[in-house]
């Protein structure tokens, strides 16, 4: 019962006999409690009346994708009522990327959390990256870079691929190696490099250029040439020499 002369006064804004002198606060068990304007915010020790529509009262409201009951920042739901990304995660399932402080709801996860925007693993296609799976795992073809692994694709250049180096001259252009014969690049060592190490289609599994080979760009060396090297010549000198001899007799 509400009395003069307790801090509780009849003119406060106390709806019933909830007044708490010692806290000077208007405790209450349940919405009725409170004033129309009001809503009883039980996150609070005693329970208080608070004004409604306004972060902090205890009661997720219009605008708003939480509400603790408070509004200090850093403890999952920030001084304006939005999940704030937490190591551990905070829950977004509900409102997705509208209910983040960060904007950025990863919905690979189970459940979705609220992670920092522009970092790699959040699951958001963002500035420079040029994949997200939602984590920062090696061996799924995104690495923590946020870039192709090697033999993923496809990829334009090699600012696309963690490795550098992208395999253009390939069917399907994939990261490759940035040194290597088959990775459709030139290296200093290498007469040619098709990107595959498959024999028989001009350029060898050595990146050598292969005998015989009457392909679209008209080359052809000769056989007996790479196959049997200086011995060949050795041949060839000696038939010479030779027709030389009998040429003279």
């Amino acid at each position: 019962m509400l009395e003069n002369g307790d801090s509780c006064s009849f003119d406060s804004e106390c709806l019933s006999a909830f007044c708490d002198p010692a806290n000077l606060v208007c405790a209450c068990d349940q919405p009725g409690d409170c004033l129309i304007d009001e809503v009883c915010d039980t996150s609070e020790d005693p329970n208080a009346c608070e004004a409604a529509n306004s972060c902090g009262n205890g009661a997720v409201e219009a605008g708003e994708a939480c509400d603790d009951g408070g509004t200090v920042s850093g403890d999952g739901c920030s001084a304006t009522c939005f999940v704030e990304a937490q190591p551990d995660g905070s829950e977004c399932t509900v409102g997705g990327n509208a209910a983040c402080l960060s904007g950025v709801c990863d919905t690979t996860e189970t459940p979705s959390t609220c992670e920092a925007a522009n970092s790699c693993g959040n699951g958001l296609l963002e500035g420079s990256e040029v994949c997200d799976d939602g984590n920062t795992a090696a061996g799924d073809s995104c690495d923590r870079q946020c870039l192709l692994e090697l033999g993923a694709g496809p990829c334009t250049d090699g600012a696309q691929c963690g490795s550098g180096t992208c395999n253009t001259v390939a069917a399907a252009p994939v990261c490759a190696m940035p040194v290597g014969c088959g990775n459709g690049v030139l290296n200093d060592d290498e007469v040619c490099d098709d990107g595959n190490l498959v024999r028989g289609d001009g350029c060898s599994q050595f990146c050598t250029l292969e005998n015989d080979w009457r392909g679209g760009g008209g080359c052809a060396v000769s056989a007996s040439t790479e196959n049997d090297g200086p011995g060949w010549l050795f041949g060839m000198i000696l038939v010479l020499l030779f027709r030389r001899r009998h040429l003279a007799n």
